[in-house]
């Protein structure tokens, strides 16, 4: 098995789920109508917030993406008794190992109109001996556990031993543990032999069907007002849409365990966390004012050695009607048939949608009502029948299906 596909179905209420830069939902013209849309960085970001909430058994080794790692270093140098003075040049020195010379930013002092740039750059005593230092990357860097230990430990060394020279494979690594980094990739301009190719491609979420970006004018009352006042003290606009999304993803699962440094298990167990992420997880925009937190109601998963092919055809005619959830899974699932006959796929999947779930009433949680049984039997065989317990059973059963080679 070299691929695994994952295809969403997921309804969401009215939402600015990813928003452009005049504040409103993002789009995009698919069969000749205009869709809402998410776009792929923004799910990718949300998957990385989800993995960081993971514990215990469920965690994931993650990298970390930024460009003060350089700041952070020299500031640990110094709470270690290194010299200010060595300690920003030796930071400098790793900086400029990881980008590549050319990838630097000009030592100049951050302009005076951005003071918060002085103070994530902040400056250390004795940084004036050697001029403006600027600490922060030109680039963003996205960098493992691993290799955040090694940067610091060439920065401690040249430190504390001037003239030492440091060099991007001191500090760089072609593959480890970092889970994200394995699936979503990153570049080095200057140094592209330590790139890492996205293991993960990840689809600009649609909606199945034509949809329009509405406004929401609204105004703000104030508390301090007097009973003979009238009017608003704010007035504002949000713009939203609602619909069901088209999500696609697929992994490229021997690339991944190449990332990953040859750890199968690792990649399954990332893998599975991504399904359900993908499945669970809404972006963040516009949270508070519209709490669209939902559920997909459809997924299919799908693995194989051929040529991985988006479903996302099945809605290129925008559906229409009442029932658009239910004609999207129909329409998905014939458009997937009839392409794998075309071209005589043998793709093996899996899919649930929660409209075909069986689901019973909770048993009774009382001894009078369920005689012989105690109470914490009696509430075990309720949490058994419950919808929700036996719809996590089957999305358990399909993510379980992707893990298997």
């Amino acid at each position: 098995m070299n691929f695994v596909q994952a295809h969403f179905l997921t309804s969401y209420a009215p939402s600015n789920l990813n928003r452009d830069d005049t504040g409103r939902n993002k789009t995009a013209i698919f069969g000749g109508e205009e869709r809402l849309r998410t776009s792929s960085q923004n799910r990718k970001y949300w998957v990385r917030e989800d993995f960081k909430l993971l514990k215990g058994d469920a965690a994931l080794p993650l990298g970390v993406r930024g460009d003060r790692f350089a700041v952070q270093i020299r500031d640990a140098l110094v709470d270690n008794g290194v010299d200010a003075a060595a300690a920003g040049a030796a930071a400098k020195a790793v900086l400029s190992a990881i980008n590549g010379k050319e990838r630097e930013k000009k030592a100049e002092e951050p302009p005076a109109e951005k003071p918060e740039s002085k103070k994530n750059n902040r400056r250390k005593p004795g940084d004036a001996a050697q001029g403006s230092l600027n600490l922060e990357s030109a680039a963003l860097q996205f960098l493992s556990q691993t290799e955040i230990s090694r940067a610091y430990a060439a920065a401690e060394k040249l430190a504390r031993n001037p003239g030492t020279e440091v060099k991007a494979e001191d500090v760089l690594l072609h593959a480890d543990t970092a889970v994200d980094i394995a699936m979503f990739g990153r570049t080095f301009a200057g140094n592209p032999s330590y790139n890492r190719e996205a293991a993960v491609q990840v689809m600009h979420a649609i909606t199945v069907h034509a949809a329009t970006v509405e406004d929401d004018y609204f105004t703000a009352l104030g508390d301090h007002r007097t009973a003979d006042e009238s009017g608003a003290v704010h007035v504002g606009e949000n713009a939203f849409g609602s619909g069901v999304f088209y999500a696609y993803l697929c992994v490229n699962r021997a690339l991944l365990i190449s990332n990953l440094g040859g750890d199968a298990t690792l990649a399954d167990k990332a893998i599975a966390a991504l399904i359900r992420s993908f499945a669970t997880v809404t972006p963040g925009g516009k949270r508070s004012n519209f709490a669209a937190y939902s559920y997909a109601s459809y997924v299919r998963i799908e693995k194989g050695n051929g040529q991985p092919r988006t479903l996302a055809g099945a809605f290129e005619n925008a559906i229409r009607g009442n029932n658009i959830m239910a004609d999207a899974v129909e329409r998905l699932r014939t458009y997937a048939a009839k392409i794998d006959a075309v071209y005589g796929l043998t793709t093996e999947f899996r899919d649930v949608f929660v409209d075909e779930v069986e689901v019973t009433k909770p048993a009774e949680t009382t001894e009078a009502a369920s005689p012989g049984k105690t109470k914490a039997k009696a509430k075990a065989a309720a949490n058994e029948a419950h919808p929700d317990t036996k719809a996590r059973a089957l999305l358990a059963e399909v993510i379980a299906f992707a893990k298997a080679a």
